[in-house]
């Protein structure tokens, strides 16, 4: 197995870590305090990165991109489908239709950097690099979608700096991610019974989990994406239902995202989590991330499938 070449081994994430990396990747800050990074796209929108519920102690950190100027409640549809289209087409952010009023409707993006593992100088700059790319990919969408949208300007916030960086270090070495080690991970959780797709090039790993069918998929980014399906067969006109149980469970959870897709035989529901793996994963973050997805997208299955039909089909032990 050949370790990727970082520069270091995996250590604690910080605020002032995801500045650097941000800064390295290309990405100013505008707003830098203890705990929160706060990023403009031009004066559409900003998106902000800060410790999850706001402890400056939590490893996982919540990137958020808002548009400042809400939509017009008419815009309801256009809005749902526009979110959908993109949870099912693109890996981050998962974003979520809030319509907190009778008169507004918002669109708002979340992507998840887990740093429970710790992370490398190069693992930290790609994942802060690809989610403030997508943060900017999402809104020129928005802006392509809703040409409406006024402009007006963000709020710049007084710079209260940011913490040294820590010069503890995990002894862990990241090496690159491919299926041979998504399946022993697997199988290091008790998950042995799998099949493959594309043998030559070793791309796709399906297994049936609690009676749910999971995909492992490494795409071209490179990311990992782990997928699960329930198949309701729903007819087209269940949609904006569907969509909107959908949307309330990705506003609760920060990852994974729930998305409806269309196939020959209906409306179905899918799940996806996505992590870039573009600077490899140790031991610890792979197994890590598999386990958390499982656990994560089996239970997002069950609540989406008792509030859509009333049953569900995860088999719990």
């Amino acid at each position: 197995m050949t370790a990727v070449n970082n520069s270091k081994a995996a250590r604690p994430v910080t605020l002032a870590r995801l500045a650097r990396a941000a800064r390295l990747a290309g990405h100013s800050a505008i707003t830098q305090k203890p705990t929160l990074l706060v990023f403009d796209h031009g004066s559409i929108a900003t998106t902000t990165i800060e410790p999850d519920e706001g402890d400056p102690e939590s490893p996982e950190y919540i990137v958020t991109t808002t548009h400042h100027t809400p939509l017009s409640f008419d815009a309801l549809r256009d809005a749902a489908e526009l979110v959908n289209d993109w949870n099912h087409d693109c890996l981050t952010p998962t974003l979520v239709l809030n319509f907190d009023s009778t008169d507004e409707v918002g669109i708002a993006g979340t992507t998840v950097i887990d740093g429970r593992q710790g992370m490398t100088d190069e693992q930290l700059v790609a994942a802060a690099d690809q989610a403030i790319d997508n943060a900017s990919a999402f809104v020129h969408k928005l802006v392509e979608r809703f040409p409406t949208v006024t402009l007006t300007p963000p709020v710049t916030l007084r710079d209260e700096g940011l913490a040294s960086e820590p010069d503890d270090a995990f002894d862990n070495q990241a090496y690159a991610v491919d299926t041979d080690r998504i399946a022993a991970s697997l199988a290091s959780i008790g998950i042995d019974k799998l099949q493959r797709t594309d043998a030559t090039e070793g791309k796709a790993i399906y297994a049936w989990i609690n009676e749910v069918l999971f995909a492992f998929v490494l795409d071209n980014g490179p990311s990992l994406v782990v997928k699960g399906h329930w198949d309701p067969d729903l007819p087209g006109s269940e949609f904006l239902r569907a969509f909107l149980v959908c949307n309330d469970f990705n506003r609760m959870s920060d990852s994974p995202v729930a998305y409806c897709h269309s196939n020959v035989d209906g409306l179905q529901i899918r799940l996806d989590l996505a992590v870039t793996v573009a600077a490899g994963m140790t031991d610890r973050q792979l197994r890590s991330t598999l386990g958390t997805a499982l656990k994560t997208m089996l239970h997002g299955v069950d609540h989406i499938s008792k509030e859509v039909s009333g049953q569900s089909p995860v088999s719990w032990p």
